[in-house]
């Protein structure tokens, strides 16, 4: 494609691309395959040639097929005791030793609002990675009190995750939680801090197990075995 556009000096947006807004050219949520699966879980259907909303489907599908086996992963407290010490230890060899380094600076650090989806599969079904995502949530709204330079946020408190509609699949949201995200950092909302956690996490864990993946993962499959919007 590209010789045969070097030899006919083609200036077309096949050829040479097209114009990107400089503020945001990374954007990939104007281009028309991505930005169609906005909007509920029947755009998540019609978009299901989409090698990557296939693969979250499948997941789902698969978690709720465990789910219902029983298959949920079992909690070795020593293993899990050692995999949360390795993120942490690797967290502040590669990320908070810049926070300590460069105590003038304000560091911002988010949790990304997942869809509850994802929450979902973890606390159903992955009970480790639930656990230590917890108590990462945990170690960092500590460390905020230690380090006045680290402001730490999260959402999965917030009904706007349980919202297939913002989500173009489990891990990837519109522009408009990118927005508030921007609001949260300039006007001080949604900050993990210690005196309030416990109840942050009890919310999130308590959205999370409410969420009904299983009724989820049966439209799902309704889908793939039928091809029909639900």
């Amino acid at each position: 494609n590209f010789i045969k556009c070097a030899l006919v000096y083609s200036i077309k947006p096949g050829c040479i691309g097209g114009h990107d807004s400089l503020d945001r050219p990374n954007a990939w949520y104007m281009q028309g395959d991505y930005a169609a699966r906005f909007g509920g879980i029947n755009n998540w259907f019609l978009s299901e040639n989409s090698d990557q909303i296939r693969s979250a489907m499948l997941k789902i599908s698969e978690a709720t097929d465990r789910i219902r086996a029983g298959k949920s992963s079992a909690i070795d407290d020593d293993v899990l005791k050692k995999w949360v010490e390795n993120a942490k230890s690797s967290f502040d060899a590669h990320v908070l030793r810049f926070v300590r380094a460069h105590p003038k600076t304000d560091f911002h650090m988010i949790f990304p609002p997942y869809s509850r989806i994802r929450y979902a599969q973890w606390h159903q079904l992955k009970l480790p990675q639930a656990f230590a995502h917890e108590a990462m949530n945990r170690y960092l709204a500590e460390l905020s009190v230690m380090l006045p330079n680290l402001y730490v946020y999260g959402f999965e408190d917030q009904e706007f995750v349980d919202n297939i509609a913002y989500y173009k699949d489990t891990g990837h949201y519109h522009y408009d939680i990118n927005s508030m995200m921007l609001r949260a950092i300039r006007d001080g909302n949604h900050l993990l801090r210690p005196d309030m956690i416990d109840e942050y996490l009890k919310t999130a864990r308590s959205r999370a197990h409410e969420f009904n993946l299983l009724g989820l993962g049966d439209m799902i499959d309704a889908y793939l075995q039928h091809g029909e919007e639900l």
